[in-house]
């Protein structure tokens, strides 16, 4: 019981920072680990400071806060006047405006502080708050079940080949840190590098799609929409990232 109390007590570490709409870092990561029922403020004023050299004053004083609760989740709160946008690992964004209700949020999530400058402006700086949670207390969608209550059997897993092109069509889909505009490789761009008819990466997907549909996904998604990879990777048929991101850790607690 002890063991299971301090498990469910356990710290969320969280980091802050700056890159291009590539990914590509333009200020050095910092990170604060926060325990259980601890607050963490986010902005050009706070604990963990974004879009403060340059400031930039489209992002807010306290942008962001950040509660850890129990068996490693987080409560957000999101302040900033241009609102967030919440990237989980695997699964589609979500745009929170300013005074949304509390969101709790789990595993490893992306949270991008949304200023003045759009995506597409040369030099345009893109301010992250990613949350390093557990991947196994991530959100699992369930699985559908029959008019007599009998579980679907699940299906069988990814074989190497189908996540291996997975892996390289979605890569953007899957980053660890997030990207704010992901965007999937072309079917034949996917084949010359896998060295394979473009006839070959379509199956291959395909037969990647009909395992979301095992899982309940009803509707019809064509083989390059993220739609379907974002079922699977909710149920675990993909692996989430483990390893945490490199920063300068403060000891703010």
């Amino acid at each position: 019981m002890v063991d299971d109390a301090r498990s469910a007590e356990r710290p969320v570490r969280v980091v802050v920072m700056t890159t291009d709409k590539d990914g590509n870092p333009l200020t050095d990561a910092v990170a604060a680990e926060v325990p259980f029922g601890e607050h963490l403020e986010i902005g050009r004023e706070g604990d963990l400071l974004i879009a403060d050299d340059p400031e930039d004053p489209s992002i807010s004083r306290v942008a962001v806060r950040l509660r850890t609760t129990a068996r490693g989740a987080m409560e957000l709160s999101v302040n900033n006047l241009n609102g967030a946008a919440v990237h989980p690992w695997g699964a589609r964004t979500r745009y929170l405006p300013p005074g949304t209700e509390n969101q709790v949020i789990a595993g490893r999530v992306g949270i991008r502080v949304i200023g003045a400058t759009t995506l597409d402006v040369p030099g345009a700086r893109v301010y992250w708050v990613i949350v390093e949670g557990d991947a196994a207390d991530g959100p699992r969608i369930p699985v559908q079940r029959s008019g007599v209550t009998v579980a679907n059997a699940l299906p069988v897993p990814l074989t190497d080949l189908q996540r291996e092109t997975v892996q390289m069509v979605f890569a953007e889909h899957l980053a660890w840190p997030p990207l704010p505009t992901p965007m999937a490789l072309t079917i034949d761009a996917a084949a010359r590098r896998l060295g394979i008819s473009a006839t070959g990466v379509t199956e291959r997907l395909v037969g990647v799609r009909k395992k979301a549909h095992g899982l309940g996904m009803a509707q019809q998604f064509g083989v390059a929409d993220p739609e379907y990879v974002h079922v699977l990777a909710a149920h675990g048929y993909l692996e989430a990232p483990t390893a945490p991101l490199l920063a300068d850790d403060l000891a703010l607690f």
